[in-house]
């Protein structure tokens, strides 16, 4: 790692620092990184969350990534929904995202320094409304199983960067399943990035054994999003994979 004082984190995945319909106060990655901050107070952890919006464009947020933020730890989370069902994506963020990460930076500076909070911000959500400019079938797993080694391989061989893969989580007994699918597709996804991990050499979560482990309190009523205890069970996961990593390397130590 390069900075053996300080270890950055990249977050990239779905839904994974959104608070939802306000029952989730605090999401897995600022759970973990407490966690971290705690294991390790001779390291400063800096983290940054951003949104995987197809794996057809896993590949391009990575060089993004790795570009802008330089991890030295980057944390992939691959659901089953892309698996399952049309996904509409925006193929500018898909395919350049550091123009649209670095133009809500600028807007979010802007607004910090006129309104002192998030006015401007606000005000464009409510007069644009989001249209996709593309929207792709499911994904057969071969394809998707590819698109994540090409991205991780790039990772790889252009960068110190350590990756972790994050398979889906599995299902609630009530989840509605029109954007996870199946049980068995979102068990087939996890086997594929244990798959994925295992050809790469790269660290994974088993999000799907994982929550197996547990009953349905870790998804939200009738969805398959994660509760706030569904965020802590993932978070200690994401951190005990996360330490490993930081240990192995004598960062700090």
């Amino acid at each position: 790692m390069k900075h053996p004082d300080k270890i950055k984190i990249q977050f990239l995945g779905q839904c994974i620092a959104v608070n939802g319909d306000g029952r989730v106060t605090s999401a897995y990655p600022q759970i973990a990184q407490q966690m971290l901050r705690a294991a390790f107070p001779s390291l400063a952890f800096k983290s940054n969350v951003c949104t995987l919006s197809h794996p057809r464009g896993l590949k391009a947020l990575v060089r993004s990534r790795l570009l802008l933020f330089k991890p030295d730890i980057m944390v992939i989370s691959l659901p089953a929904m892309f698996a399952s069902i049309p996904t509409g994506v925006d193929l500018i963020n898909q395919l350049a995202p550091e123009l649209t990460v670095t133009a809500r930076s600028f807007l979010r500076r802007i607004d910090a320094k006129l309104t002192g909070g998030h006015t401007l911000e606000t005000l464009v959500k409510s007069k644009l409304k989001w249209r996709p400019t593309k929207v792709y079938p499911p994904l057969a797993i071969d394809e998707y199983e590819r698109l994540i080694d090409e991205a991780v391989a790039f990772s790889c061989r252009t960068s110190t960067c350590r990756v972790i893969l994050f398979g889906p989580g599995g299902l609630n007994q009530d989840t509605k399943t029109d954007t996870a699918g199946t049980p068995e597709l979102s068990s087939a996804v996890n086997r594929m990035v244990l798959r994925s991990s295992q050809r790469l050499g790269v660290a994974v979560v088993n999000a799907g054994d994982l929550i197996a482990e547990h009953d349905g309190s870790v998804f939200l009523p009738g969805t398959n999003v994660y509760s706030q205890r569904g965020h802590e069970v993932i978070a200690r996961e994401v951190y005990s994979v996360i330490a490993s990593q930081v240990s192995a390397s004598g960062a700090g130590l």
